[in-house]
C-alpha cells in the first residue's frame, strides 16, 4: 500500500474461486474490512493478488476512458460493498479532482469531443448521406 494511504479505507477484491490474501503490513496498518468477492464475466479471468478497492475516495471515469469488463461483485457481498460505501461517505471522501480550490481560475475548460463538434463553415444538410 501507497505512503499516506489510510488502509482502513480499503479492502481486498478477488475473484470467486481465488483466495483473498493480505500483504505484508496491511492487517497491522488497519485494513480490516471483510474482502470483496467478484464473479468473472469470463472463466479465463484473473486479478492481481494485490487489488485493492478504497472506498475513501470517488474516482470519477470520464466518457473517452477505456474500460473493461472484469465481472460483478458477488451478490452475496454486495451488501458489505454498500455498507463500507456508507460509511466511508459519513467520513467524507476525498477529493477527486486533480486542481485544488486554490487553482479554481485556473481550471481547464471542459470541451466537446471532435464528432459533436460543428466543423468549420457550419453544418450543411448535403454533407450527409442518409440509408
Amino acid at each position: 500500500m501507497k505512503r499516506g494511504c489510510a488502509a482502513s479505507e480499503h479492502t481486498i477484491v478477488h475473484l470467486t474461486g481465488s483466495q483473498p490474501t493480505y500483504l505484508p503490513g496491511e492487517w497491522e496498518r488497519g485494513m480490516k474490512k471483510d474482502p470483496i468477492e467478484i464473479e468473472p464475466t469470463l472463466a479465463s479471468e484473473t486479478m492481481e493478488p494485490a487489488s485493492r478497492l478504497r472506498f475513501g475516495k470517488i474516482h470519477s471515469i470520464e466518457w473517452n476512458v477505456k474500460v473493461r469488463d472484469i465481472g460483478l461483485v458477488s451478490r452475496k457481498h454486495m451488501s458489505r460493498l454498500m455498507r463500507y460505501y456508507k460509511q466511508e461517505e459519513e467520513n467524507g471522501f476525498d477529493n477527486d479532482d486533480e486542481y485544488s480550490s486554490e487553482d479554481e481560475g485556473s481550471r481547464p475548460t471542459p470541451t466537446q469531443p471532435s464528432y459533436m463538434q460543428e466543423p468549420p463553415g457550419g453544418f450543411s444538410s448535403n454533407q450527409y448521406q442518409y440509408a
